[in-house]
């Protein structure tokens, strides 16, 4: 996570962020910025966030933000009807924080990570 944590910082590129953001939502650190354009990819990781957080509904505009209706052909309405609060497939999450406490044991993301986990398992 240190080297996420230092890329994230020098780099300023959307695209190159918004997969690092995105990571960071699903460890259940709060990555949201509203000053983010439309149609830039840097709202999906504010849509991750905001949902992550258990705010589906806040979440919305963010995945609609997202969309190009300029440069694409399908209107937000498709990507909310596949992805809009669908359930969280946690395996793949707990793999990764597992090997996150294996090689940082320290690092302060695993509490908020263990916890977002939880409530996934019980939703």
């Amino acid at each position: 996570l240190r080297v996420l944590r230092n890329q994230l910082a020098m780099t300023d590129t959307p695209t190159l962020r918004a997969p690092m953001l995105g990571a960071f939502a699903f460890m259940g650190q709060d990555v949201l910025d509203t000053a983010v354009p439309p149609h830039s990819i840097l709202n999906w990781a504010n849509y991750l966030t905001t949902l992550l957080h258990g705010d589906a509904v806040s979440a919305l505009p963010y995945m609609e933000r997202f969309v190009n209706e300029e440069l694409g052909v399908d209107p937000p309405e498709v990507y909310t009807s596949k992805f809009h609060n669908q359930p969280v497939h946690t395996s793949v999450l707990e793999g990764v924080r597992d090997r996150l406490r294996e090689l940082e044991p320290d690092a302060p993301e695993l509490d908020r990570f263990d916890a977002l986990l939880s409530e996934f398992a019980a939703a």
